[in-house]
């Protein structure tokens, strides 16, 4: 009977792309209540983007770069959404992206250095 020892070992690579996924990410924020001043007291929300929107950075990003550097019009991008299940009306990434571009973000390319 034999034994055999590992002498060394092959390592090879595979390129390979795993969709997008979208992920709605819930912020809970506690509420207090001071007992002497009979206040509500509650952390504040963190910033987004783009202020009352639901759109987060990543997504935000992913818009802009497909719609400018990828050349994807907004109509496609909403097929892709739909495709993957996300409930996002046909004018909400129009306003994301209008409303980017007025904005001094560096994502505008109008950012004051």
């Amino acid at each position: 009977m034999r034994t055999f020892g590992a002498t060394s070992r092959d390592v090879s690579e595979l390129l390979d792309m795993i969709a997008g996924q979208m992920k709605v990410v819930q912020i809970a924020r506690v509420k207090n209540s001071c007992r002497r001043c009979e206040r509500m007291v509650q952390e504040a929300a963190p910033s987004r983007p783009i202020p009352g929107s639901m759109a987060g950075p990543n997504l935000l990003a992913h818009v802009l770069v497909s719609k400018f550097d990828d050349h994807l019009p907004l109509y496609r991008q909403h097929e892709t959404f739909e495709r993957t299940g996300a409930d996002i009306p046909e004018s909400t990434p129009v306003g994301w992206v209008s409303t980017d571009s007025r904005s001094d973000s560096p994502s505008s390319g109008q950012a004051k250095v």
